[in-house]
């Protein structure tokens, strides 16, 4: 099997900070390179800080979920300080800005009313202890 360009720099990268990736670990790394144009010193670097964060020794498929959020939100807060083609000293991700989704609001849910009565059966609005009186 022939490594990518992109797989050499990782497995190069993440044995810099004392890292052997199995080829699980380094395929989801390739895919999240590839797919978010990030250099290999940009994951090793977000993989070394984290792992001492949380005390983690081993990237496997147990700890790859929390290691992918902190990558993803040492993205979206350096695009956030930088210019969109700078993240950090080392590594550079396309001009492309990150897409966010929308936030939609509405007002809040007010106290729910009863509409008025046209039949003379009630002249208060029902509770939960007034039966109403349906004619058919």
């Amino acid at each position: 099997m022939v490594k990518s360009e992109i797989e050499k720099e990782l497995t190069v990268a993440m044995s810099g900070v004392g890292v052997k990736l199995s080829s699980d670990m380094l395929s989801k790394c390739v895919a999240i390179s590839r797919n978010h144009n990030l250099s290999a010193s940009l994951i090793a670097t977000t993989w070394e800080v984290h792992s001492l964060n949380s005390n983690m020794e081993k990237l496997t498929s147990k700890t790859f979920p929390s290691f992918r959020t902190a990558l993803f939100s040492t993205i979206s807060s350096s695009s956030n300080t930088a210019t969109n083609t700078e993240i950090h000293d080392i590594t550079t991700v396309s001009p492309t800005p990150i897409k966010k989704g929308a936030v939609i609001s509405r007002p809040a849910m007010g106290k729910r009313t009863h509409p008025a009565s046209t039949s003379s059966v009630a002249s208060t609005p029902p509770n939960r202890s007034t039966k109403r009186r349906v004619e058919f």
